[in-house]
């Protein structure tokens, strides 16, 4: 359990009312027709867990009247997952089969997050401890983090810290939002990140954390009554 002081916590309680405010993931998915939303788990837990987009026969079991490509266009529209050219799905947040600057290894198996923040919450929703390969926004300077659920993610020393720049969503927050949520190499790139922007926001990796697991741990919780 990440231990949090009362400032700090606020702090990222703030952080996760205004991200659901432009992003309301959960809102969303708890919208959803069941057969639908038992597609979007199917998706999102075949990301998590293998690496793979689902099998026809997969989401096909999600309804017996279930139209798929409807289910999959309602999905997307909601900006629950990402489809590619042909209908595909490639992605639900938090993970992408796209590539981005952030890959995410645990369990033998490796995926992109869509940002700094997703790929914090690959390991409180999977329950196995992860390894993030990334890089400073500001500097290019690569970055390793490991992360165990539950637990402070180390990065040997750096002081690694997360920045977001608030932004309304422009289509889909993974081609938008999400492109302003970074993660930057140490306290001083933090800052002249924070000074050389506006609506900027930055979060230690221990709020970080916290601030990915409470946004993004309700859909499994979801997940876990389907």
């Amino acid at each position: 359990m990440i231990e949090l002081s009362p400032g700090r916590r606020s702090k990222v309680q703030e952080g996760v009312a205004h991200l659901r405010a432009l992003t309301p993931l959960h809102a969303r998915q708890a919208a959803l027709p069941p057969d639908i939303r038992r597609v979007h788990l199917t998706v999102l837990n075949c990301l998590l867990e293998e690496s793979r987009i689902p099998r026809d026969t997969e989401l096909q079991a999600c309804g017996a009247e279930l139209d798929v490509a409807s289910a999959l266009q309602r999905l997307s529209t909601d900006d629950l997952v990402i489809l590619d050219t042909r209908g595909e799905p490639v992605g639900a947040y938090p993970v992408t089969l796209a590539a981005t600057p952030h890959r995410v290894c645990s369990g033998g198996q490796s995926i992109f997050a869509m940002c700094a923040l997703d790929a914090l919450a690959v390991a409180p929703m999977t329950g196995r401890t992860t390894r993030i390969a990334s890089v400073c926004a500001l500097t290019d300077q690569s970055i390793a983090i490991e992360q165990a659920p539950d637990e402070t993610p180390t990065d040997d020393g750096m002081a690694v810290q997360v920045g977001i720049e608030w932004r309304e969503p422009q289509g889909h927050a993974a081609h938008s939002l999400c492109r302003n949520m970074v993660f930057l190499g140490g306290a001083q790139v933090a800052r002249r990140w924070h000074e050389a922007g506006s609506a900027r926001e930055t979060f230690a990796l221990d709020e970080a954390a916290v601030f990915a697991s409470e946004y993004f741990m309700p859909l499994m919780r979801d997940a876990a009554a389907e």
